[in-house]
């Protein structure tokens, strides 16, 4: 094999490698959350818990959505506010409660919506 072939099987090689690196990263989710479709949803919360941007976001248990942003809340009453990217075809109805679900060990901290407030009405 000359040097110019070895070149170019090192290159395509290289080429390659970013490729499959491109496409890891959009199968395990790392595609940023500008990116995915959806609609926003502000949530008052006592504490964040932990919560910070990028942490999912969970409805009955099954991932909806992931945190955009978490900053202090200083009025009517101190606490913080979360913001969450709630995918498209996801309904959440006015008034369902939310709360942050911290795992025992290890993992970070989600937004749990409950659906119980939603099947009352």
């Amino acid at each position: 094999m000359t040097e110019r072939l070895r070149n170019i099987a090192v290159g395509l090689t290289a080429i390659a490698g970013l490729v499959g690196l491109g496409i890891l990263l959009l199968l395990f989710g790392s595609l940023p959350t500008m990116l995915e479709r959806g609609y926003s949803v502000r949530v008052e919360l006592p504490s964040a818990g932990g919560l910070s941007r990028g942490n999912r976001v969970r409805f009955a248990g099954i991932d909806v959505g992931a945190i955009v942003s978490v900053d202090f809340l200083t009025t009517p009453r101190p606490g913080v506010v979360a913001v969450a990217r709630i995918a498209q075809d996801v309904v959440l109805r006015e008034g369902v409660t939310a709360r942050v679900q911290s795992p025992l060990i290890g993992g970070s901290p989600t937004l749990e919506f409950d659906p119980v407030a939603v099947a009352a009405d």
